[in-house]
């Protein structure tokens, strides 16, 4: 059985009690800033607990079925692929030419 530490076990007995659960409310039952407790939620699902969130519902839970979880995903997805696109844009050779060119107007 998965050992977790006493924040970490905070956060799984509030998300057992309610439907969804604010960052804010995480924040006031650890003590933990909303880096910290976000930083908290990420070690979590790495410890293959299925806490979920989306950009269009506030909060975070446990799944109630696999569609949720696919929804997770997809929209995670997403947003890596857009970082993803965003970094190559960065570094193309047209942003290069663009940084060379304006440098000096900086």
């Amino acid at each position: 059985m998965q050992e977790f530490s006493r924040v970490e076990q905070i956060i799984i007995d509030e998300l057992n009690k309610k439907d969804k659960v604010t960052k804010e409310r995480l924040m006031l039952l650890t003590g933990l800033s909303k880096r910290r407790v976000r930083d908290k939620i990420t070690k979590l699902k790495q410890k293959n607990v299925p806490i979920i969130s989306s950009s269009t519902e506030k909060g975070y839970w446990f799944p109630l079925n696999e569609k949720e979880c696919k929804m997770y995903v997809s929209e995670n997805l997403h947003r890596a692929n857009e970082i993803r696109k965003s970094c190559v844009g960065v570094m193309s050779d047209e942003a290069k030419k663009y940084y060379k060119n304006n440098r000096s107007k900086l």
